[in-house]
């Protein structure tokens, strides 16, 4: 189930009162060692993903 990274910080943030009152910058990091640390993945949208792949193939062929 995709979760960004703010409604992890939302959670976290409502679970513990000493991260709540950190600036979020230590929010957001403290999110993502917890991530990391826990085996799980961060993913972040880019645009080549959201491309077609047939449109990429086409791409792919024309570059060699």
């Amino acid at each position: 189930m995709p979760v960004s990274s703010r409604l992890d910080i939302f959670k976290a943030s409502s679970l513990c009162r000493e991260l709540q009152e950190r600036a979020e910058v230590v929010q957001y990091s403290s999110v993502r060692r917890f991530i990391k640390n826990n085996g799980l993945v961060h993913q972040m949208g880019m645009n080549i993903s959201q491309k077609d792949p047939r449109e990429l193939e086409d791409i792919a062929a024309h570059s060699w």
